[in-house]
């Protein structure tokens, strides 16, 4: 009976201990270790992308040019960001397709009209005779290949790829002798920049003076050319209002759109949501700048009136014996791509604006 007693109080003195010791046995004992952080996502490549314009700062249509590369900008993410550089910064103009094909910088937004001496797949942007609004040039550029046409040849010849277009205001002539009807060309020096309106020129009986638009104020105010082919915006941006007396205002007879271009290497390097990216704003861009400039342009010409300069519109009538003089501006536009070993190339383009008319 003792004895039971004594095991039963021995049992209840080790169950004390257990309980007193099992705190600090387990303060003892060697922590888990802490799960391992997750790593930190890799932060998206940037882009960083230098742009090269002919227009100045001030011109609206460099202006629209940021706008469209603060679309780019924000739809990427922050993944592409664009350096701008107007009036030409990074290289003169007669030489900056060679530059960004060579890749001095990486993209560049120019008239075509500029190299047409060596290629002038793109003079078709300048014919009157081609397609006759800016909305069918949208369609046969999106849905008729024609700038598949265009873009295999910069490729091939120059080392760039050619994006999308950009429109601009269409240009017209700013003289400083009247032009109203089509004997009133012939003999008047036009100051004009590529192979198209030199041969209008020619076909209506003017003669043509390749020259830049930056160029053409200084040219008319010395008396070297007699007149100048600009947009209607040229009046303000250019300040030929200081040096003509008159603008044809309706129609605007000389059709102008730029083209976008990317050095192929840049083009390349980028990864396919953003090559998408770049294309699909591109296109949006085409009709934005479409409905910009229709409400633009109307300011334009008020604008020039208030500057003292006489806006003059063609009658219908009038305009189709110009129409009629320059028809041959399609087949020329052909005949000198020939020379280029472009002739199959120019006949697909003009097959395709045929279907307009």
């Amino acid at each position: 009976m003792r004895r039971g007693k004594l095991l039963v109080l021995l049992g209840g003195m080790c169950l004390v201990l257990v309980l007193t010791l099992l705190p600090l046995l387990a303060a003892c004992a060697k922590p888990a270790p802490a799960p391992a952080p997750a790593p930190a996502p890799t932060p998206a490549k940037v882009y960083e992308l230098k742009m090269q314009s002919h227009m100045p700062i001030d011109n609206p249509v460099f202006q629209r040019t940021q706008r469209w590369g603060k679309i780019v900008e924000e739809r990427s993410n922050g993944q592409i960001k664009f350096t701008f550089y107007p009036s030409n910064q990074l290289a003169p103009m007669g030489e900056s397709l060679d530059a960004v094909a060579a890749g001095a910088f990486d993209m560049l937004v120019t008239s075509g009209n500029i190299f047409a001496g060596k290629n002038n797949i793109s003079g078709f942007v300048s014919l009157p005779v081609a397609f006759p609004a800016r909305e069918n040039l949208d369609d046969a550029w999106v849905n008729k290949g024609l700038d598949k046409i265009v873009d295999e040849v910069y490729q091939e010849r120059s080392n760039v790829k050619v994006l999308n277009l950009q429109h601009v205001s269409w240009s017209t002539l700013h003289s400083t002798k009247p032009v109203r009807k089509l004997e009133d060309w012939k003999g008047l020096k036009v100051g004009a920049l590529g192979a198209v309106r030199a041969n209008y020129a020619k076909f209506v009986g003017a003669t043509s003076v390749n020259i830049p638009p930056q160029e053409q104020y200084v040219a008319v105010q010395r008396g070297t050319v007699d007149a100048a082919v600009q947009p209607i915006y040229g009046l303000k941006s250019y300040a030929l209002y200081e040096v003509v007396d008159y603008t044809i205002s309706k129609p605007t007879i000389f059709p102008i759109t730029l083209l976008v271009w990317i050095n192929i290497d840049t083009w390349n390097s980028l990864p396919k949501d953003l090559q998408k990216l770049l294309h699909d704003t591109g296109i949006e861009a085409m009709s934005d700048d479409i409905e910009w400039i229709n409400d633009t342009e109307a300011e334009d010409i008020a604008w020039g009136k208030e500057k003292g300069v006489e806006m003059i519109e063609i009658p219908p009538a009038e305009y189709k014996t110009w129409l009629d003089a320059v028809a041959g501006l399609n087949e020329q536009y052909i005949e000198d791509c020939e020379k280029q070993g472009l002739g199959d190339e120019a006949r697909k383009v003009i097959a395709i604006a045929d279907t307009y008319r």
